[in-house]
């Protein structure tokens, strides 16, 4: 970032779709108040980023030396949704976050530099947002386009899978660009893949080799209410090296205390003796759909939905999930890494 302070890197002039940006090439920085300013291929385009590492000299309230993220082409824009207003410390922000627009501006501020501290390491990339080739309904809401999401939702686990020895860092990469773009999908309509009823299969196993798809959808039941019942289904990914990532279009479980009378819980295992799904509450009840994207770490799903009395004005819930190759996340931290080209 030193090398650019003040300047924009436009990733069409470089012909590049991603990149690498760190504060300065040395393991220290000087006082400086350095702005820089990333601008994806096309107007169309948007930039997910994800930190590397953090090493910012702390200070209370990040008052000294702190990095800013904006959401536009220069400080006069908002700052990035999900991060703090200020940056400094220790501590890395996990997760993937994104832009609205095709620009991402950095400033970092140093009222006195360090000589202990090395400042960020942040790994971006562009992706395509083409709202003049879709349908006139909603943008995300065309079964073409998640059809095109699913097949590259596919490549890059392909890719993340090949990658595993040769370049494990690619591989980590190629690993949450898939969770990213799995998150996008949950805003597509998905009437196109088949629906499984849990009701129809409790006690058994949906295996995804054998039924020959790589994602579905699963309800509780085809009906507007449910019985009493305590059911369990097992999904099995097509082999023993694919993970299971799924998210919720919806939850409809008659709430209660605890969720003592009616719940639903994600098992990561074949059965209901392994433990809960990370990231998950251990029942789940209510009409809240649980946000984001989960995995497992096997191959294997399990559903536990457990009603005392059943009900008459809930549907149950509504889950979609795909598989996986899972070999790139086997050493992966709570954050995953990647490594893509450096600016130049």
């Amino acid at each position: 970032m030193t090398s650019y302070c003040g300047q924009a890197i436009n990733m069409s002039y470089y012909g590049i779709n991603d990149g690498r940006i760190e504060l300065t090439s040395l393991s220290s920085y000087q006082r400086m108040t350095c702005t820089l300013t990333i601008v994806a291929p096309s107007i169309n385009d948007r930039i997910m980023f994800f930190f590397e590492d953090v090493d910012i000299k702390n200070s209370t309230y990040c008052t000294d030396d702190s990095l800013q993220l904006f959401d536009g082409p220069n400080t006069n824009y908002q700052r990035i949704s999900g991060l703090y207003y200020k940056i400094c410390g220790y501590s890395k922000p996990g997760g993937v976050y994104t832009t609205t627009s095709n620009t991402l501006t950095l400033l970092f501020i140093s009222y006195s530099g360090s000589f202990l501290d090395r400042g960020f390491d942040v790994i971006f990339t562009a992706y395509h947002l083409d709202r003049d080739i879709l349908p006139r309904r909603a943008l995300f809401s065309s079964v073409w386009l998640r059809t095109i999401g699913l097949n590259l939702l596919r490549r890059l686990s392909y890719i993340a899978y090949r990658e595993e020895i040769n370049d494990p860092k690619m591989s980590n990469f190629c690993y949450v660009t898939a969770l990213v773009l799995l998150g996008c999908l949950s805003n597509v309509e998905v009437s196109s893949l088949q629906y499984y009823y849990m009701t129809n299969y409790c006690g058994q196993r949906i295996n995804m080799n054998y039924n020959g798809i790589d994602s579905a959808r699963l309800q509780l039941t085809s009906l507007n209410s449910y019985q009493p019942m305590t059911c369990t289904l097992t999904i099995v990914a097509p082999s023993v090296y694919k993970r299971i990532m799924f998210y919720f279009k919806d939850v409809d479980i008659k709430n209660s205390i605890y969720c003592s009378d009616d719940s639903l819980q994600l098992i990561d295992g074949p059965n209901a003796n392994y433990p809960i799904i990370s990231g998950l509450s251990y029942k789940i009840c209510g009409y809240s759909k649980p946000s984001g994207v989960y995995t497992t770490t096997g191959n294997t799903l399990t559903f536990l939905f457990t009603s005392r009395s059943g009900s008459f004005l809930n549907r149950g819930f509504d889950v979609v999930f795909t598989a996986y190759h899972g070999l790139a996340i086997a050493t992966n931290t709570n954050v995953p890494t990647a490594a893509a080209l450096r600016v130049p």
